[in-house]
């Protein structure tokens, strides 16, 4: 399930798959109560291209999804200056990736990697 929210609405979808997220609404209905527009994606603006971009490493390695593939997924540093799914601090732009995780459902566990995934370990917690 994918759940979004507004401090006095919540959004469930189901998702049969896999899912990518970025730090926007992409349920249809949470964009339009929160009158969202997503910027063009450039460097410093890049939520629009980071879920881009996640969404199309989803569709590569489909069929072929474990940890270690996720894991690699969310160090991507193959999207260009602040296109990456791990973002780091760059010259003028001080953004950066605060936490990444992902869920086995399945297996019952969420890992969490705090800070740079690039350069901390995934932690796993069981559910």
């Amino acid at each position: 399930w994918v759940i979004e929210g507004l401090p006095d609405r919540i959004e469930t979808v189901r998702c049969v798959d896999t899912i990518g997220r970025a730090n926007h609404y992409e349920c249809a209905r949470m964009c339009a109560l929160a009158r969202q527009t997503v910027p063009r994606p450039k460097p410093g603006v890049n939520t629009l291209a980071r879920g881009q971009r996640m969404a199309r490493l989803l569709r590569k390695h489909y069929g072929r999804i474990d940890g270690c593939v996720v894991e690699r997924m969310l160090t991507d540093h193959g999207g260009g200056p602040g296109l990456n799914i791990c973002q780091h601090p760059q010259g003028a732009r001080r953004g950066m990736t605060l936490d990444s995780f992902y869920v086995l459902p399945a297996r019952r566990e969420l890992r969490i990697s705090r800070g740079l995934p690039c350069r901390h370990a995934f932690t796993r917690h069981r559910v």
